[in-house]
Order: structure tokens, then sequence, then C-alpha cells
């Protein structure tokens, strides 16, 4: 049986700032998300992932 929850998914300046925060469903197992990134500048920000108390964060870098 597959289980949802729900998972804190957040963009972040290398500052810290919060730039876009939203709360997905997911399923066990794999997830794929599709964001557009047309409000973001070129640059490296980070992204985290959050779920049950646990946080994975990540680099990622914008080329237009």
């Amino acid at each position: 049986m597959l289980s949802k929850s729900g998972v804190i998914f957040k963009i972040i300046t290398i500052k810290g700032q919060v730039l876009y925060q939203d709360v997905w469903q997911a399923n066990n197992g794999e997830n794929k998300i599709q964001l557009t990134t047309d409000f973001l500048a070129n640059g490296i920000y980070y992204y985290s992932l959050e779920y049950q108390g646990r946080t994975i964060v990540k680099k990622m870098t914008i080329q237009k």
C-alpha cells in the first residue's frame, strides 16, 4: 500500500531568503517535481525538501 504525505519544497538564495515554498503530496518511491523558474534570475540557489522531520538541501544553478 502506498502512503501519501506532504513534502515541503523551498527555493532559497545563498543568503537564506526563501523565494518559493510549497507543500506537495508525494507517494512512496520516486516522485518528480516540475517547476517553472521564470521568476528566478541567473545565479546559484539552493532547494530543500523536508519530509517527516528530515531535510535534504541541494544546490542548483539557473542559466537562461
